[in-house]
């Protein structure tokens, strides 16, 4: 059915009588913080073109990329890829796991903030990641006080709150813009590769070939927080 669809949409597309389309599906981070713009520069240079894009979890990710849903999607590689199926992964962005609470909290003040401070709190869990790259928080068992299906809310109800939360060092600088500030926690777990993932035959699609230039052209632009193997080891 999705190559019936797409079929349909490239011979309207060619005979004018409607846009191209590309199926985007991405993580939390993508979705947030590194697509947005490179979005609306891809739109002012395509206007023939619509982006479709879903803030999805890995599961629906993998899943859309099997049955040929999405052309393009970012994130992480799972085994799962290509244990059914080709497809190739680039490496955009190289990220580690902070530990974010609200500016007011006293964790926030701490020149440096240790483990059993940190397991002394109640966290937010951005339903997602809870055991992934957190470093020696990985082997202990956290008082989880909310579980959300989204990054944004697991954000908006961290603000003024006593709550805390792990996620990617990415997500450092629109954390900021809410008042959200990482703690003085040196362990940044093991270094995390995220990046484009697709298959083969989606290049054949000109618009998804202009997009994935203009993603790789951009990537130098952002200010990413990058960590050397030595330094999270």
């Amino acid at each position: 059915m999705p190559a019936l669809d797409e079929a349909k949409e490239e011979i309207e597309h060619l005979q004018g009588r409607a846009k191209a389309v590309i199926r985007i599906a991405t993580g939390d981070l993508w979705g947030l913080v590194i697509l947005p713009g490179i979005i609306k520069a891809f739109s002012r240079t395509h206007p023939g073109v619509v982006v479709h894009v879903e803030i999805a979890d890995d599961g629906t990710r993998f899943e859309g990329m099997r049955h040929g849903v999405y052309d393009l999607v970012f994130g992480t590689l799972s085994y799962k890829y290509e244990a059914v199926m080709q497809v190739e992964f680039e490496t955009l962005v190289r990220q580690a796991t902070y530990i974010y609470c609200d500016r007011d909290h006293h964790l926030a003040k701490a020149a440096a903030v240790t483990l059993d401070d940190l397991l002394s709190q109640r966290w937010i869990s951005p339903g997602y990641g809870d055991d992934e790259g957190l470093g020696q928080l990985e082997r202990q068992t956290r008082d989880f006080a909310v579980r959300v299906d989204s990054m944004l809310q697991a954000l908006l109800i961290m603000q003024g709150s006593p709550l805390v939360m792990a996620a990617s060092s990415g997500f450092a600088k629109l954390f900021d813009g809410f008042g959200i500030r990482p703690v003085m926690f040196q362990d940044h777990g093991r270094v995390q590769e995220s990046g484009a993932i697709y298959s083969p035959r989606a290049l054949e699609k000109s618009p998804v070939r202009d997009f994935l230039r203009l993603v790789r052209g951009s990537m130098p632009l952002l200010a990413l927080p990058e960590f050397s193997l030595a330094e999270t080891a």
